[in-house]
């Protein structure tokens, strides 16, 4: 290894760009599964059976926020019982239980639009990757395997059918 400055500036640029070529590819193909695969966990492997990496697509997140603040006056005047100096955190999870059923703000008797309650979905964010130990020293065999290559490939450019080489 050599501590040239230019060198190691090359080589390091070199790396960055095509581990962002790799990770571009990488999170095109896991959309794609994803959208194949709708929700659900994958466990790709090798041939031999080696477990190379667990594939998930979660569920959407689903997030009620209460502001009990906001929701205390509607609560004194429905559910008087409720009240003691806050709003009871039983009754606050039935509020988020039946928000969640309506998919929108909602009281346990039905109340839409209740002061305080916000609801949101948030899409899932993508598939979850999660290297297996033995998926990543194939990973690392692989890497040193090729980088040669790659470097290679990356630093000279491609010759033409009939040009000298």
């Amino acid at each position: 290894m050599t501590d040239n400055a230019v060198e190691l500036a090359d080589e390091a640029c070199a790396y960055r760009l095509i581990g962002d070529a790799f990770l571009a590819r990488s999170k095109e193909l896991a959309a794609r599964a994803a959208k194949a695969l709708g929700r659900g966990t994958l466990y790709p492997r090798l041939p031999d059976g080696t477990e190379l990496a667990c594939f998930n697509m979660p569920a959407d997140a689903e997030t009620v926020t209460v502001d009990e603040t906001l929701l205390l006056p509607f609560v004194k005047a429905h559910y008087p019982t409720e009240i003691q100096e806050v709003v009871r955190p039983a009754f606050v999870d039935r509020v988020k239980d039946m928000t969640r059923q309506a998919k929108r703000p909602c009281g346990p008797g039905g109340e839409v639009d209740l002061p305080g309650v916000t609801y949101s979905l948030e899409p899932a964010k993508g598939p979850r990757i999660t290297a297996k130990p033995a998926g990543k020293e194939r990973a690392a065999a692989a890497l040193d395997q090729v980088i040669g290559d790659a470097l290679g490939r990356f630093a000279r450019p491609a010759i033409s059918e009939g040009e000298p080489q």
